[in-house]
């Protein structure tokens, strides 16, 4: 994809097909975004939609469709709270990478959780009553002593072809 200013700072898109054979990172979504503040120019809807639509995550059996929110199991939807699911795109837009109780705060709630609080433990309870296997055991949503929390079993973005049931 191309974007570049044109006459009267406006922006145009350009090779917008070729959003389907590339996925774009957080860091380039981000970048994009300030570029077309710093012209003063809005992002398409059409351009926005598309970033949205191929953003897709997947570690073990599990697939994070962001245009849809949704979380998949083996293609099933698996519901989560409207936090749920935050917070596990936060750890899943990582790569692996931890992330700390602060970060997550942050990201997640903003920084409308006040200190001491054990909204972050609760809130990776539950996801790991609902995703692991064994909870107890997690395998995906791991603690990472004195740093954080982490998710791991593969965390990759996949494509739109690459996804199971080629959902769009």
């Amino acid at each position: 994809m191309t974007v570049f200013a044109g006459a009267g700072n406006t922006v145009n898109q350009r090779d917008a097909s070729s959003l389907d054979r590339r996925i774009l990172s957080r860091r380039e979504v981000d970048a994009i975004a300030t570029i077309l503040e710093i012209l003063g120019a809005e992002a398409p809807s059409a351009f926005t939609r598309d970033i949205e639509c191929i953003e897709r995550h997947a570690f073990g059996d599990f697939e994070i469709d962001v245009r849809l929110r949704t979380v998949f199991r083996g293609g099933l939807p698996v519901h989560l709270t409207p936090r749920e699911y935050d917070l596990l795109l936060a750890l899943a837009r990582r790569d692996g990478a931890p992330a700390s109780a602060g970060e997550l705060v942050e990201e997640v709630w903003r920084g409308r959780v006040g200190a001491g609080s054990r909204t972050i433990s609760q809130h990776v309870l539950s996801l790991r009553q609902k995703l692991e296997r064994n909870p107890s055991a997690p395998r995906y949503l791991v603690t990472i002593p004195k740093i954080g929390y982490r998710l791991e079993g593969g965390s990759r973005r996949v494509s739109t072809s690459d996804s199971a049931g080629n959902r769009r």
